[in-house]
């Protein structure tokens, strides 16, 4: 059960870009709901 280091490697490499740019996404909307609540002028 031995699977090549290149495959495994872009795998570990694939999550990690999808939860990164999961986590942008949150924090993008996280950050867009703060500017609302504290701006009055939006």
């Amino acid at each position: 059960m031995k699977r090549s280091p290149a495959f495994a490697d872009h795998g570990i490499k694939t999550w990690l870009a999808r939860a990164v740019i999961k986590q942008k996404k949150n924090f993008v909307a996280a950050l867009m709901r703060l500017v609302v609540s504290c701006d009055p002028f939006i």
